[in-house]
Parts: structure tokens; C-alpha cells; sequence
């Protein structure tokens, strides 16, 4: 009689098949999920306030590459007019000087004159001017430049209407828009009731940044393309030379 082969279970042909219990995959316990969250909460709290601390150097390199685009706009229309800025060139020559009349004293109607010279409107709005709008372009649009809504609340900058040529008494071209002024006064580029820093006597203590931009320091454009870093009292010192009046003039930002 022949033996019949013993059947074996495919469990037992191929032990691994099916892995004991004791070889399963184990996920974390709640102790481990509470110590991972802690260790994430502790390297955040390590780590936040150090990438914060970067933000007001971020914000002063992106000012100071708007600034140095402003410059270069500037320095482009006087290189066309005779080495003259527009608000010094008549406007029978292509400039924005009215002459015997006047004009506004704010600095979003010059820019607006410069846009050709000027790649994109966002580069007149400083990203620590908490209440700067940025406008999408110069013209067309809703969010333009030019519209009702923005011009001054889309500008971050002053202008310094005592340069007309690269050799004016003064050389200060444009700043932060964080700027107290002692006064106002007339301007022979054509403005009326300007705000104004009485340059040719001691500086009063009005003379000053504000705390809204750059923490009471600002940035300052020289007609030479560069750009300054300075607190209250190197401000002063750089505003001590004025127009024949005795005078610095800044068209406001807004």
C-alpha cells in the first residue's frame, strides 16, 4: 500500500510568510509623539525670533536698491536736460518747473513725471513703511500709480528740490519718508509752503527721524548715486548745507 504524501500548510512551506507578532511594524507611543511635538516647539521658539531679527536688514537692503533706482532716474532725465532735475528744468523745456506759478508740494506728482525712467511703481513704496500701498503699474489700472488712491499712499520717498545740477549746495537727493521738518516756506523751484530744514543756523530738535520706517534712522540718496544709512544726529550733520536761502527743501512723500 502506498503512503499518501503528507499535506503541509503554505504557513508552514514558507514560515516567513507570515511574520509572528512579535516582527510587526510599531508605531510611536503617545510619550514619543509628546516629546517629538516638544522638541519642535523648543527649536521654533529658538528659531523664529532669529529669522525675525532679519527683517529690518531685509527691509533696509530693498530700501536702499528703491533708493539707488530712484537715483538712476534722476541722474537718466539729467543727463537729457543739461545736467538739470525736472523740477528745476522748465516746463517749456521738458521739465516740471511752472515757471512764474506753482505746483503741489508732494513727490508722487515728480515720480509720476520720471515713470519712463522708472521700471516698476513698487520700487517708490519701502517694505518697512508699514502704510505704503504698492501700486501695480503707472497707468491704466485700478491699482495705477497715478490713480486717486495711491499716489501718496504709494510713495515712500522725499525729493530734495535744492539739486539742480551735480554740484548744488546741498546733495541731498531723496530720503526715507520718515523725515520731521522744522517749517515751511516758499521754494524757488516753484512750490509753495514746502516743508522746509533751516539749514544755515543750528538745527532745532524737529530735525529728526521717526520711528515709522527704519526704528528713529533712515536712508539718505546723495546726487551722486549713493546711498546713506544714518540716525538723527548724522542726519543733521547732512542737512547743513542748503539752497542760497540758507535752506533744504523735500517735496513729502505724502
Amino acid at each position: 500500500m502506498n503512503k499518501q504524501p503528507t499535506l503541509r500548510s503554505p504557513a508552514l512551506q514558507n514560515p516567513t510568510r507570515f511574520p509572528s507578532r512579535s516582527h510587526s511594524r510599531r508605531g510611536f507611543t503617545r510619550l514619543e509623539l509628546c516629546a517629538a511635538v516638544t522638541a519642535l516647539v523648543a527649536l521654533a521658539a529658538v528659531c523664529l525670533p532669529a529669522l525675525a531679527g532679519n527683517k529690518p536688514s531685509t527691509d533696509r537692503a530693498v530700501c536702499f536698491n528703491n533708493l539707488r533706482l530712484i537715483g538712476r532716474a534722476v541722474d537718466m532725465f539729467m543727463a537729457d536736460h543739461q545736467e538739470t532735475t525736472p523740477w528745476r528744468t522748465p516746463e517749456s523745456k521738458g521739465g516740471t518747473h511752472p515757471g512764474a506759478g506753482n505746483k503741489p508740494a508732494n513727490a508722487w506728482s515728480e515720480f509720476t513725471f520720471l515713470s519712463n525712467n522708472i521700471s516698476h511703481p513698487r520700487i517708490l513704496a519701502c517694505p518697512a513703511d508699514a502704510a505704503a500701498k504698492v501700486a501695480t503699474d503707472f497707468a491704466g489700472t485700478p491699482t495705477s500709480y497715478s490713480t486717486s488712491g495711491m499716489r501718496g499712499n504709494a510713495t515712500s520717498y522725499t525729493l530734495g528740490l535744492d539739486i539742480w545740477t551735480p554740484t548744488a549746495a546741498t546733495l541731498i537727493l531723496s530720503t526715507d519718508f520718515n523725515l520731521r521738518f522744522d517749517g515751511r516756506a516758499d521754494c524757488s523751484a516753484g512750490v509753495m509752503n514746502v516743508p522746509r530744514i533751516a539749514s544755515s543756523q543750528p538745527l532745532s530738535n524737529q530735525v529728526a527721524w521717526t520711528n515709522n520706517a527704519h526704528i528713529n534712522a533712515g536712508q539718505v540718496l546723495r546726487i551722486d548715486g549713493s546711498v546713506i544709512f544714518m540716525d538723527t544726529a548724522q542726519l543733521k550733520q547732512a542737512m547743513r548745507t542748503g539752497d542760497d536761502n540758507g535752506s533744504v527743501h523735500m517735496l513729502p512723500a505724502r
